[in-house]
């Protein structure tokens, strides 16, 4: 797999293009984690959360001689403590939309393989919108 986009650790973010190895899993606890190698033994990374995961979409990325098949993955940025997990309680018009400040990103996931591709659409697509 190859990945696109903005990436990040903890004190670093940068943005890759067409980035391998990229190492995606989907874990028990329902989140999606992609880990991008940017430099040799130096990986930044992309966690996805069910609830934040907006739309996944097929497509290709134009690069090179050939298109390459690729899947375009919209999700609500989320970074540093998740306060959406705390107790709140609300006063009047009842609960605000907690996910609406957040901002949407878009990474991408480049495959060789459709077999592959296929495989990794299906387990996106059961936890987006």
């Amino acid at each position: 797999m190859y990945a696109s986009g903005r990436y990040a650790v903890t004190d670093k973010a940068d943005t890759v293009l067409l980035q391998n190895p990229a190492h995606y899993w989907h874990v028990p606890l329902g989140d999606h984690i992609v880990m991008v190698e940017y430099r040799p033994k130096r990986f930044l990374y992309q966690f996805i959360s069910p609830r934040t995961l907006q739309k996944v979409q097929p497509g290709w990325i134009l690069f090179g001689k050939e298109p390459i098949p690729t899947l375009a993955i919209t999700f609500l940025e989320v970074w540093g403590q998740d306060d959406t997990q705390s107790l709140l309680y609300y006063v009047g018009g009842g609960p605000s939309d907690e996910l609406s400040r957040l901002k949407p990103r878009t990474i991408f996931f480049s495959f060789e393989d459709t077999a592959v591709l296929q495989k990794v659409w299906a387990t996106l697509r059961k936890d987006s919108r």
